[in-house]
């Protein structure tokens, strides 16, 4: 990974976990985070998810409203910007893994 896009991403698509991994953490009722724009998800969302973009998660903004006692399945598009927020909420105490893309996340949860 560049320089560049690892200051931009973080540990980005590179951090995602496997999808057995990410099935076992949604099955136990993580707590699901779509980190989207708010255009992309009005496209669709995962059931049960909520949607904080990035780049609020970024200003530090809304960190209240995430569960401290559950693990947090992040995911976008890709994975990379999933991947900025599993490293912004793990540097502020969270349990967090990189469920990578949308798709991925419906066919975790059995959806497609």
């Amino acid at each position: 990974m560049s320089k560049l896009k690892k200051a931009i991403f973080g540990s980005g698509s590179d951090s995602i976990s496997s999808e057995k991994e990410i099935a076992e953490f949604i099955k136990k009722e993580a707590f699901i985070l779509d980190v989207r724009t708010f255009y992309e998800a009005k496209k669709g969302i995962v059931p049960g998810a909520i949607n904080i973009p990035l780049w609020k998660l970024r200003l530090k903004r809304h960190l209240n409203e995430l569960p401290r006692n559950k693990t947090i399945v992040t995911y976008c598009v890709t994975g990379e910007r999933a991947g900025k927020a599993k490293d912004i909420l793990e540097t502020a105490g969270f349990k967090v893994i990189n469920g990578g893309s949308y798709v991925g996340i419906l066919e975790s949860k059995g959806k497609k």
